[in-house]
Protein backbone atom coordinates (compact mmCIF):
# COMPACT_ATOMS: atom_id res chain seq x y z
CA UNK A 1 0.00 0.00 0.00
CA UNK A 2 2.92 2.27 0.48
CA UNK A 3 5.03 1.17 -2.92
CA UNK A 4 4.64 3.09 -5.96
CA UNK A 5 2.98 6.04 -4.80
CA UNK A 6 2.86 8.86 -7.28
CA UNK A 7 4.23 11.26 -4.91
CA UNK A 8 5.98 9.50 -2.71
CA UNK A 9 5.95 9.51 1.12
CA UNK A 10 6.87 12.92 3.31
CA UNK A 11 7.08 14.99 -0.50
CA UNK A 12 4.82 17.67 -1.21
CA UNK A 13 4.49 19.86 -3.77
CA UNK A 14 5.15 23.51 -2.92
CA UNK A 15 2.40 25.93 -3.91
CA UNK A 16 3.05 28.90 -6.01
CA UNK A 17 1.62 32.21 -6.92
CA UNK A 18 -0.52 32.33 -9.64
CA UNK A 19 -2.44 34.54 -11.37
CA UNK A 20 -5.72 32.23 -12.24
CA UNK A 21 -7.59 31.51 -9.34
CA UNK A 22 -7.49 27.43 -8.67
CA UNK A 23 -9.63 27.76 -5.03
CA UNK A 24 -12.45 25.20 -6.78
CA UNK A 25 -9.27 22.87 -7.31
CA UNK A 26 -7.52 23.88 -3.58
CA UNK A 27 -4.58 25.16 -5.18
CA UNK A 28 -2.66 24.92 -8.09
CA UNK A 29 -0.54 21.58 -6.95
CA UNK A 30 -3.87 19.87 -6.46
CA UNK A 31 -5.20 21.18 -9.96
CA UNK A 32 -2.20 19.01 -10.70
CA UNK A 33 -3.66 16.37 -8.24
CA UNK A 34 -6.57 15.96 -10.09
CA UNK A 35 -4.96 13.54 -12.14
CA UNK A 36 -5.25 9.97 -11.28
CA UNK A 37 -3.42 8.34 -14.36
CA UNK A 38 -6.02 6.51 -15.48
CA UNK A 39 -4.92 7.18 -18.93
CA UNK A 40 -8.12 8.31 -20.91
CA UNK A 41 -5.67 10.84 -22.42
CA UNK A 42 -4.26 7.97 -24.57
CA UNK A 43 -7.22 6.70 -25.90
CA UNK A 44 -6.93 7.00 -30.05
CA UNK A 45 -10.75 7.07 -31.27
CA UNK A 46 -13.72 9.42 -30.14
CA UNK A 47 -13.50 13.18 -28.93
CA UNK A 48 -10.15 15.41 -28.93
CA UNK A 49 -8.49 14.20 -26.41
CA UNK A 50 -5.23 14.43 -26.66
CA UNK A 51 -4.67 15.42 -29.93
CA UNK A 52 -0.38 15.50 -29.59
CA UNK A 53 -0.44 12.02 -27.86
CA UNK A 54 -2.53 10.18 -31.06
CA UNK A 55 -0.02 11.98 -33.32
CA UNK A 56 3.08 11.03 -31.44
CA UNK A 57 2.31 8.11 -29.31
CA UNK A 58 4.72 9.32 -26.67
CA UNK A 59 3.69 9.35 -22.84
CA UNK A 60 5.21 12.80 -22.35
CA UNK A 61 2.75 14.28 -25.32
CA UNK A 62 -0.63 12.81 -23.40
CA UNK A 63 -2.31 15.09 -20.60
CA UNK A 64 -0.93 12.10 -17.37
CA UNK A 65 2.43 12.96 -19.06
CA UNK A 66 2.20 16.60 -18.99
CA UNK A 67 0.63 16.82 -15.44
CA UNK A 68 3.88 14.35 -13.97
CA UNK A 69 5.61 16.66 -15.32
CA UNK A 70 4.17 19.56 -13.54
CA UNK A 71 4.29 17.44 -10.45
CA UNK A 72 7.85 16.65 -10.70
CA UNK A 73 8.45 20.07 -10.86
CA UNK A 74 6.95 21.28 -7.87
CA UNK A 75 7.49 18.01 -5.75
CA UNK A 76 9.96 18.16 -3.08
CA UNK A 77 11.01 16.02 0.61
CA UNK A 78 11.68 18.48 3.42
CA UNK A 79 15.40 19.26 4.16
CA UNK A 80 17.12 19.27 6.97
CA UNK A 81 18.27 22.93 6.35
CA UNK A 82 14.73 23.90 5.83
CA UNK A 83 15.01 23.34 2.33
CA UNK A 84 12.89 21.67 -0.61
CA UNK A 85 14.21 19.30 -2.84
CA UNK A 86 13.27 18.99 -6.69
CA UNK A 87 12.96 15.48 -8.00
CA UNK A 88 13.43 14.40 -11.51
CA UNK A 89 13.72 10.52 -11.95
CA UNK A 90 13.62 9.30 -8.80
CA UNK A 91 16.95 11.49 -7.86
CA UNK A 92 17.26 14.43 -5.24
CA UNK A 93 18.58 17.31 -7.09
CA UNK A 94 19.49 21.09 -6.52
CA UNK A 95 17.69 22.00 -3.26
CA UNK A 96 14.85 24.91 -3.90
CA UNK A 97 13.93 26.89 -1.29
CA UNK A 98 10.46 27.43 0.63
CA UNK A 99 7.55 29.36 -1.18
CA UNK A 100 8.52 32.92 -2.02
CA UNK A 101 6.78 35.32 -4.53
CA UNK A 102 9.43 34.15 -7.33
CA UNK A 103 8.23 31.40 -9.29
CA UNK A 104 9.41 28.00 -8.25
CA UNK A 105 12.50 27.16 -10.23
CA UNK A 106 10.88 23.78 -11.18
CA UNK A 107 8.47 26.21 -13.32
CA UNK A 108 11.73 27.79 -14.74
CA UNK A 109 13.14 24.44 -15.87
CA UNK A 110 13.40 23.91 -19.76
CA UNK A 111 12.93 19.95 -19.83
CA UNK A 112 9.30 21.16 -18.25
CA UNK A 113 8.90 23.37 -20.91
CA UNK A 114 9.43 20.87 -23.67
CA UNK A 115 7.11 18.13 -22.23
CA UNK A 116 4.37 20.91 -22.10
CA UNK A 117 5.88 22.45 -26.00
CA UNK A 118 3.06 20.17 -27.78
CA UNK A 119 0.06 21.18 -25.45
CA UNK A 120 -2.05 22.15 -27.87
CA UNK A 121 -4.80 24.33 -25.27
CA UNK A 122 -7.48 22.22 -27.08
CA UNK A 123 -9.34 22.03 -23.52
CA UNK A 124 -9.98 18.48 -24.40
CA UNK A 125 -9.01 17.08 -21.39
CA UNK A 126 -11.39 19.20 -19.46
CA UNK A 127 -14.24 18.07 -20.61
CA UNK A 128 -12.95 13.55 -21.38
CA UNK A 129 -10.53 13.63 -18.60
CA UNK A 130 -12.34 11.60 -15.79
CA UNK A 131 -11.31 14.30 -13.27
CA UNK A 132 -11.18 17.29 -15.84
CA UNK A 133 -7.70 18.12 -15.81
CA UNK A 134 -7.84 21.59 -16.96
CA UNK A 135 -4.00 21.27 -18.82
CA UNK A 136 -4.72 24.50 -20.76
CA UNK A 137 -5.21 26.57 -17.99
CA UNK A 138 -1.92 24.75 -16.52
CA UNK A 139 0.13 25.40 -19.47
CA UNK A 140 -1.10 29.08 -19.51
CA UNK A 141 0.11 29.42 -15.74
CA UNK A 142 3.17 27.36 -16.39
CA UNK A 143 4.27 30.00 -19.42
CA UNK A 144 3.71 33.06 -17.45
CA UNK A 145 6.25 31.82 -14.51
CA UNK A 146 8.70 29.96 -16.86
CA UNK A 147 9.14 33.41 -18.90
CA UNK A 148 8.91 35.62 -15.96
CA UNK A 149 12.71 36.87 -15.96
CA UNK A 150 13.27 35.56 -19.76
CA UNK A 151 13.26 37.32 -23.25
CA UNK A 152 9.82 36.40 -25.26
CA UNK A 153 10.36 34.79 -29.13
CA UNK A 154 9.23 37.54 -31.48
CA UNK A 155 6.90 34.79 -32.62
CA UNK A 156 4.79 34.80 -29.10
CA UNK A 157 4.75 38.87 -28.83
CA UNK A 158 3.20 38.86 -32.45
CA UNK A 159 1.04 36.92 -31.45
CA UNK A 160 -0.39 37.75 -27.72
CA UNK A 161 -0.78 41.67 -28.96
CA UNK A 162 -2.18 40.54 -32.63
CA UNK A 163 -5.20 42.72 -31.43
CA UNK A 164 -2.91 45.88 -31.90
CA UNK A 165 -1.31 44.92 -35.08
CA UNK A 166 -4.53 43.89 -36.67
CA UNK A 167 -6.30 47.65 -35.64
CA UNK A 168 -2.74 49.48 -36.08
CA UNK A 169 -2.80 47.92 -39.75
CA UNK A 170 -5.82 47.93 -41.17
CA UNK A 171 -5.50 51.10 -42.64
CA UNK A 172 -2.88 49.56 -44.55
CA UNK A 173 -4.21 46.59 -45.58
CA UNK A 174 -3.78 46.11 -49.09
CA UNK A 175 0.09 46.72 -48.83
CA UNK A 176 0.17 44.24 -45.78
CA UNK A 177 -1.41 41.43 -47.89
CA UNK A 178 1.08 41.93 -50.71
CA UNK A 179 3.88 41.94 -48.29
CA UNK A 180 2.94 38.80 -46.26
CA UNK A 181 3.05 36.89 -49.98
CA UNK A 182 6.19 37.53 -50.84
CA UNK A 183 8.95 35.01 -50.15
CA UNK A 184 11.51 37.24 -49.32
CA UNK A 185 9.31 38.51 -46.27
CA UNK A 186 8.09 35.07 -45.27
CA UNK A 187 11.17 34.08 -45.20
CA UNK A 188 12.54 37.15 -42.53
CA UNK A 189 9.02 36.30 -40.77
CA UNK A 190 10.20 32.51 -40.24
CA UNK A 191 13.66 33.69 -39.37
CA UNK A 192 12.74 36.30 -36.96
CA UNK A 193 9.48 34.95 -35.59
CA UNK A 194 9.23 31.47 -36.32
CA UNK A 195 6.20 31.61 -38.61
CA UNK A 196 6.09 28.92 -40.96
CA UNK A 197 6.50 29.75 -44.81
CA UNK A 198 4.53 26.63 -45.80
CA UNK A 199 1.20 28.76 -43.92
CA UNK A 200 -0.87 31.01 -45.54
CA UNK A 201 -1.56 33.99 -43.64
CA UNK A 202 -5.09 35.64 -42.73
CA UNK A 203 -5.91 38.48 -44.69
CA UNK A 204 -6.25 41.96 -43.49
CA UNK A 205 -9.22 44.09 -44.52
CA UNK A 206 -9.23 47.73 -44.47
CA UNK A 207 -13.11 47.91 -44.56
CA UNK A 208 -13.31 46.19 -41.72
CA UNK A 209 -16.52 44.75 -39.56
CA UNK A 210 -16.25 47.78 -36.80
CA UNK A 211 -16.06 50.20 -39.72
CA UNK A 212 -19.29 48.71 -41.85
CA UNK A 213 -21.07 48.32 -38.59
CA UNK A 214 -20.56 51.67 -37.57
CA UNK A 215 -21.42 53.67 -41.04
CA UNK A 216 -24.42 51.47 -41.60
CA UNK A 217 -27.75 52.59 -40.16
CA UNK A 218 -28.99 49.59 -37.59
CA UNK A 219 -32.46 48.06 -38.54
CA UNK A 220 -34.77 47.39 -35.87
CA UNK A 221 -33.57 50.17 -33.44
CA UNK A 222 -37.28 50.39 -33.09
CA UNK A 223 -38.51 50.37 -29.07
CA UNK A 224 -39.54 46.80 -28.53
CA UNK A 225 -36.60 44.93 -30.26
CA UNK A 226 -34.82 42.88 -28.59
CA UNK A 227 -31.46 44.52 -28.20
CA UNK A 228 -28.35 42.44 -27.95
CA UNK A 229 -24.92 42.33 -27.92
CA UNK A 230 -22.36 40.51 -30.44
CA UNK A 231 -18.69 40.38 -29.62
CA UNK A 232 -16.80 41.89 -32.33
CA UNK A 233 -13.97 39.84 -31.84
CA UNK A 234 -10.40 40.59 -33.72
CA UNK A 235 -10.50 37.70 -36.18
CA UNK A 236 -13.89 38.23 -37.50
CA UNK A 237 -13.61 42.04 -37.49
CA UNK A 238 -9.98 42.53 -39.12
CA UNK A 239 -9.46 39.37 -41.02
CA UNK A 240 -13.24 37.72 -41.51
CA UNK A 241 -15.89 40.72 -41.79
CA UNK A 242 -18.23 38.59 -44.12
CA UNK A 243 -18.80 36.37 -41.01
CA UNK A 244 -19.79 39.29 -39.12
CA UNK A 245 -21.95 40.97 -41.79
CA UNK A 246 -23.52 37.80 -42.05
CA UNK A 247 -24.75 37.59 -38.22
CA UNK A 248 -26.02 40.83 -38.30
CA UNK A 249 -27.80 40.11 -41.31
CA UNK A 250 -29.22 37.16 -39.41
CA UNK A 251 -30.08 38.37 -36.34
CA UNK A 252 -31.98 41.57 -37.23
CA UNK A 253 -33.94 39.16 -39.75
CA UNK A 254 -34.78 37.63 -36.39
CA UNK A 255 -35.67 40.97 -34.65
CA UNK A 256 -33.08 41.72 -33.01
CA UNK A 257 -31.42 45.18 -32.84
CA UNK A 258 -27.41 44.29 -33.15
CA UNK A 259 -25.00 46.78 -31.16
CA UNK A 260 -21.08 45.67 -30.98
CA UNK A 261 -19.29 45.05 -27.72
CA UNK A 262 -16.39 46.85 -28.75
CA UNK A 263 -13.82 45.33 -26.45
CA UNK A 264 -9.91 45.49 -27.42
CA UNK A 265 -9.95 42.03 -26.99
CA UNK A 266 -10.71 39.14 -25.43
CA UNK A 267 -7.15 37.57 -24.30
CA UNK A 268 -7.21 34.52 -25.74
CA UNK A 269 -4.27 35.45 -27.53
CA UNK A 270 -2.44 36.94 -24.48
CA UNK A 271 -3.60 33.76 -22.01
CA UNK A 272 -2.39 31.02 -25.33
CA UNK A 273 1.32 32.89 -24.89
CA UNK A 274 1.00 32.62 -20.83
CA UNK A 275 0.89 36.73 -21.04
CA UNK A 276 -1.63 36.09 -17.87
CA UNK A 277 -0.53 39.73 -16.07
CA UNK A 278 -1.32 41.70 -19.33
CA UNK A 279 -4.71 39.42 -20.00
CA UNK A 280 -6.01 39.94 -16.07
CA UNK A 281 -5.00 43.96 -16.55
CA UNK A 282 -7.04 43.73 -19.96
CA UNK A 283 -10.22 41.71 -18.12
CA UNK A 284 -10.10 44.07 -15.10
CA UNK A 285 -10.23 47.40 -17.60
CA UNK A 286 -13.12 45.86 -19.90
CA UNK A 287 -15.37 43.90 -17.64
CA UNK A 288 -16.86 46.99 -14.75
CA UNK A 289 -18.38 48.66 -18.57
CA UNK A 290 -19.49 45.56 -20.57
CA UNK A 291 -21.54 43.75 -17.06
CA UNK A 292 -23.17 47.51 -16.73
CA UNK A 293 -24.23 46.88 -20.67
CA UNK A 294 -25.49 43.84 -19.82
CA UNK A 295 -27.23 44.26 -16.88
CA UNK A 296 -30.94 44.40 -17.79
CA UNK A 297 -30.31 40.99 -19.03
CA UNK A 298 -29.00 41.32 -22.35
CA UNK A 299 -27.51 38.66 -24.02
CA UNK A 300 -23.61 38.93 -25.17
CA UNK A 301 -23.54 37.22 -28.32
CA UNK A 302 -19.83 35.50 -30.04
CA UNK A 303 -18.97 34.40 -33.21
CA UNK A 304 -15.44 33.08 -32.54
CA UNK A 305 -15.76 30.02 -29.99
CA UNK A 306 -12.64 30.37 -28.96
CA UNK A 307 -12.98 34.50 -27.73
CA UNK A 308 -16.34 34.06 -27.09
CA UNK A 309 -15.54 31.26 -24.51
CA UNK A 310 -12.61 33.26 -23.09
CA UNK A 311 -15.57 35.45 -21.34
CA UNK A 312 -16.67 32.24 -19.99
CA UNK A 313 -14.12 29.86 -18.54
CA UNK A 314 -11.06 32.65 -18.17
CA UNK A 315 -12.17 35.83 -17.14
CA UNK A 316 -13.92 34.87 -14.00
CA UNK A 317 -10.64 32.63 -12.66
CA UNK A 318 -8.44 35.87 -13.90
CA UNK A 319 -10.64 38.43 -12.27
CA UNK A 320 -12.83 36.65 -9.99
CA UNK A 321 -16.02 38.95 -9.02
CA UNK A 322 -19.67 39.14 -9.69
CA UNK A 323 -19.26 41.61 -12.66
CA UNK A 324 -17.21 38.99 -14.50
CA UNK A 325 -19.48 36.27 -13.58
CA UNK A 326 -22.50 38.17 -15.08
CA UNK A 327 -20.76 38.51 -18.00
CA UNK A 328 -19.83 34.68 -18.37
CA UNK A 329 -23.35 33.83 -17.89
CA UNK A 330 -24.80 36.25 -20.58
CA UNK A 331 -22.50 34.90 -22.72
CA UNK A 332 -23.35 32.04 -25.75
CA UNK A 333 -22.84 31.55 -28.95
CA UNK A 334 -24.51 33.46 -31.42
CA UNK A 335 -26.22 30.02 -33.35
CA UNK A 336 -27.16 28.38 -30.18
CA UNK A 337 -28.64 31.56 -28.34
CA UNK A 338 -30.55 32.30 -32.21
CA UNK A 339 -32.19 28.38 -32.04
CA UNK A 340 -33.10 28.62 -28.69
CA UNK A 341 -35.17 31.99 -29.47
CA UNK A 342 -36.87 30.55 -32.35
CA UNK A 343 -37.93 26.92 -30.55
CA UNK A 344 -39.19 29.27 -27.48
CA UNK A 345 -41.02 31.36 -30.32
CA UNK A 346 -39.30 34.11 -29.07
CA UNK A 347 -38.26 35.15 -32.82
CA UNK A 348 -39.19 33.40 -36.11
CA UNK A 349 -36.72 33.20 -39.10
CA UNK A 350 -37.89 32.37 -42.48
CA UNK A 351 -35.62 30.24 -44.61
CA UNK A 352 -35.27 29.73 -48.15
CA UNK A 353 -34.68 25.21 -48.43
CA UNK A 354 -31.24 24.06 -48.91
CA UNK A 355 -31.36 20.02 -50.09
CA UNK A 356 -27.63 19.72 -49.53
CA UNK A 357 -25.51 17.70 -47.48
CA UNK A 358 -23.09 19.24 -45.07
CA UNK A 359 -20.07 18.19 -42.84
CA UNK A 360 -20.33 20.49 -39.27
CA UNK A 361 -16.55 20.41 -37.35
CA UNK A 362 -16.38 21.76 -33.89
CA UNK A 363 -14.26 23.91 -32.07
CA UNK A 364 -12.53 22.34 -29.72
CA UNK A 365 -12.91 24.97 -27.17
CA UNK A 366 -16.60 24.31 -28.05
CA UNK A 367 -16.76 20.85 -27.66
CA UNK A 368 -14.79 20.49 -24.67
CA UNK A 369 -17.19 23.79 -22.55
CA UNK A 370 -20.82 23.86 -24.68
CA UNK A 371 -20.72 21.19 -27.06
CA UNK A 372 -21.84 21.42 -30.52
CA UNK A 373 -25.72 20.54 -30.60
CA UNK A 374 -26.89 24.47 -30.74
CA UNK A 375 -24.72 25.13 -33.80
CA UNK A 376 -26.26 21.67 -35.52
CA UNK A 377 -29.85 22.65 -34.38
CA UNK A 378 -29.36 26.21 -35.86
CA UNK A 379 -28.18 24.91 -38.71
CA UNK A 380 -31.43 22.16 -39.21
CA UNK A 381 -33.43 25.29 -38.89
CA UNK A 382 -33.08 25.17 -42.61
CA UNK A 383 -35.33 23.03 -44.80
CA UNK A 384 -33.78 20.18 -46.27
CA UNK A 385 -30.06 20.82 -45.01
CA UNK A 386 -28.85 17.36 -44.03
CA UNK A 387 -26.26 18.19 -40.99
CA UNK A 388 -23.63 15.12 -39.49
CA UNK A 389 -21.33 16.12 -37.28
CA UNK A 390 -17.86 15.17 -37.23
CA UNK A 391 -15.83 12.93 -34.47
CA UNK A 392 -12.97 13.69 -35.99
CA UNK A 393 -10.53 15.33 -33.29
CA UNK A 394 -9.11 18.40 -33.41
CA UNK A 395 -8.31 20.14 -36.36
CA UNK A 396 -4.24 20.71 -35.04
CA UNK A 397 -4.44 24.41 -36.08
CA UNK A 398 -5.00 25.59 -32.54
CA UNK A 399 -4.88 29.21 -33.07
CA UNK A 400 -1.03 30.49 -33.74
CA UNK A 401 0.10 26.38 -33.05
CA UNK A 402 0.22 25.40 -36.50
CA UNK A 403 1.75 28.52 -37.52
CA UNK A 404 5.06 28.01 -35.83
CA UNK A 405 8.04 26.24 -37.77
CA UNK A 406 8.44 24.11 -35.00
CA UNK A 407 5.24 22.78 -34.83
CA UNK A 408 4.01 22.87 -38.54
CA UNK A 409 4.60 19.12 -39.28
CA UNK A 410 2.70 18.08 -36.07
CA UNK A 411 -0.37 20.19 -36.81
CA UNK A 412 -0.57 18.72 -40.18
CA UNK A 413 -0.25 15.48 -38.77
CA UNK A 414 -3.01 15.82 -36.55
CA UNK A 415 -5.44 17.00 -39.31
CA UNK A 416 -4.47 13.72 -40.47
CA UNK A 417 -5.18 11.72 -38.29
CA UNK A 418 -9.17 12.39 -38.80
CA UNK A 419 -10.36 15.58 -40.14
CA UNK A 420 -8.99 15.15 -43.71
CA UNK A 421 -9.77 11.47 -44.00
CA UNK A 422 -13.35 12.19 -42.83
CA UNK A 423 -13.73 15.37 -45.36
CA UNK A 424 -11.84 13.91 -48.07
CA UNK A 425 -14.83 11.34 -47.56
CA UNK A 426 -17.64 13.65 -48.04
CA UNK A 427 -16.40 15.58 -51.40
CA UNK A 428 -19.61 16.80 -52.22
CA UNK A 429 -20.97 17.90 -48.74
CA UNK A 430 -20.80 21.54 -48.02
CA UNK A 431 -17.67 22.22 -44.85
CA UNK A 432 -18.97 24.14 -41.58
CA UNK A 433 -16.55 25.01 -39.07
CA UNK A 434 -17.39 27.80 -36.32
CA UNK A 435 -13.49 28.43 -35.31
CA UNK A 436 -11.58 30.74 -37.89
CA UNK A 437 -8.35 28.33 -36.99
CA UNK A 438 -10.06 25.03 -38.18
CA UNK A 439 -11.60 26.69 -41.66
CA UNK A 440 -7.87 28.08 -42.24
CA UNK A 441 -6.40 24.48 -41.36
CA UNK A 442 -9.07 23.28 -44.09
CA UNK A 443 -8.33 25.78 -46.05
CA UNK A 444 -4.71 25.10 -46.66
CA UNK A 445 -4.54 21.12 -46.15
CA UNK A 446 -8.25 20.12 -47.82
CA UNK A 447 -8.25 23.29 -50.22
CA UNK A 448 -11.90 23.26 -48.98
CA UNK A 449 -13.80 26.24 -48.48
CA UNK A 450 -15.10 25.93 -44.94
CA UNK A 451 -18.31 28.43 -43.73
CA UNK A 452 -19.32 29.88 -40.77
CA UNK A 453 -22.48 28.68 -39.50
CA UNK A 454 -24.22 32.09 -39.71
CA UNK A 455 -23.02 32.54 -43.10
CA UNK A 456 -24.98 29.76 -44.24
CA UNK A 457 -28.10 30.83 -42.56
CA UNK A 458 -27.41 34.28 -44.21
CA UNK A 459 -27.34 32.33 -47.64
CA UNK A 460 -30.93 31.21 -47.07
CA UNK A 461 -32.79 33.95 -45.90
CA UNK A 462 -35.66 35.15 -47.69
CA UNK A 463 -35.42 38.73 -47.12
Amino acid sequence: MTENLRTPAGIGGREPLTLFDYSTQEGFFRSIELCNGSGVCRKLQGGAMCPSFRATMDEKDSTRGRANALRLALSGAPDPGGEVVRWRGGERETPLRHLTSAPPSGLRERWVHDVLDLCLMCKACKAECPSNVDMAKLKAEFLQAYYEDRTRPLGHWLVAHIHLLNRRSAWAAPLVNLMQILPPMRWLLEMIAGIDRRRSLPTLRSRHFRRWHGRRRTRNDKQGARRVLLLDDCFTTFNEPKVGKAAVRVLEAAGCAVELAGLPCCGRPLISKGFLKEARALVQAQAPALAKRLSDGTPLLGLEPSCLLTLVDEWPELSAGAETRHIAAAAELAESWLVKQVSAGACGLSLRPRPEKSVLHGHCHQKALVGVDGTAAALRLIPGLDVTVLDAGCCGMAGSFGFEKEHYELSVKIANLALLPALAAEPDAMVIAPGTSCRHQIHDLAHRRAMHPLEVLAEQLRT
